[in-house]
């Protein structure tokens, strides 16, 4: 029964994670309509690798 709630846990944590990852995603974006700007992209691989 504890093997299953500690899965039913990981479950939830990447659940969680998820849910949050939307927000990231919305800051690299912007980049990408913009690819002839080599700073932009730039910005996105240090906004990437936080």
């Amino acid at each position: 029964d504890e093997n299953v709630q500690e899965n039913l846990d990981h479950l939830t944590n990447n659940f969680n994670e998820l849910q949050m990852d939307p927000v990231h995603p919305s800051l690299p974006a912007p980049p990408n309509d913009t690819p002839s700007l080599p700073a932009t992209s730039n910005e996105k691989t240090i906004i990437t690798s936080k």
